[in-house]
């Protein structure tokens, strides 16, 4: 199947209410990291959110912020065209969220691999994840790594390219999206080299300020 040809998961209407169990099967040894149920309503939705809430610092969050909130505290939002009440934590983002950017590149990494295991229980179709799961393993191989700013020019480039690829994704545009896991060498060449005159000018910025002071 095209990767670039979006399959919608089925409607729930259609899903048993309730999984079955393998008698004698022993739950795993490690417990399932589960982000917020903000960005668990996002991926259900097939939208774009934050890796933030897929950091251990957002799962930590979660934690407390998901039990916290009580069950009576609703709040309207707007579903596929409908206004419904919904759960407050399934509308709310959190204060703290970041653009992906700004995050480390450890943060990232581990970001994305939860990403890709929640995008897998919430109903987005294989090609899809397996895209992704390639555009990051490309990023994380890639040779601009080791070269100044590297990092931090490749996590440029998958924050923009990522959220352009939700963009892309939206049903009511033309034609296809493009293949997220086909990387553009020419993109990253062009944001690694604005990073760097980003830190030229800043750099001297500071020396004719230290002379002028």
């Amino acid at each position: 199947m095209d990767p670039t040809s979006r399959q919608l998961p089925h409607p729930a209407s259609q899903k048993p209410r309730i999984r079955d169990f393998e008698a004698n099967l022993p739950l795993p040894s490690t417990a399932i990291p589960r982000p917020s149920n903000f960005a668990i309503n996002k991926l259900r939705e097939l939208e774009y959110v934050e890796l933030y809430y897929f950091t251990p610092e957002g799962l930590a969050e979660a934690i407390t912020y998901d039990h916290s909130a009580t069950h009576d505290a609703l709040t309207f939002a707007q579903i596929d065209g409908t206004i419904v009440l919904c759960p407050s934590s399934t509308s709310n983002p959190s204060p703290n969220a970041v653009p992906d950017d700004v995050l480390t590149w450890r943060q990232m990494t581990i970001a994305k691999t939860t990403l890709l295991r929640c995008m897998a229980n919430t109903g987005w179709a294989n090609n899809y994840i397996a895209a992704l799961n390639k555009f990051y393993t490309c990023l994380e191989a890639h040779q601009t790594r080791f070269e100044p700013e590297g990092e931090a020019s490749l996590l440029q480039y998958q924050a923009e390219v990522r959220r352009e690829w939700h963009d892309a994704l939206d049903p009511s545009r033309p034609g296809l999206a493009f293949d997220i896991s086909q990387i553009n060498e020419d993109r990253i060449t062009t944001t690694m080299a604005n990073i760097l005159n980003r830190k030229h000018a800043a750099n001297v910025l500071r020396l004719v300020n230290h002379h002028s002071a």
